[in-house]
């Protein structure tokens, strides 16, 4: 039986977390991630 944990975050960390999980799935080009955090 596989044991679940849950963590909490804010909206802007889990905007973080989808945006690195695109970076590696490959859907998201290396030169959108900046745009993608908020900066400019």
């Amino acid at each position: 039986m596989a044991a679940t944990d849950r963590i909490t975050m804010t909206m802007r960390e889990l905007d973080r977390f989808k945006v690195i999980q695109c970076v590696v799935d490959g859907q998201l080009k290396r030169r959108r991630q900046p745009t993608a955090f908020g900066s400019r």
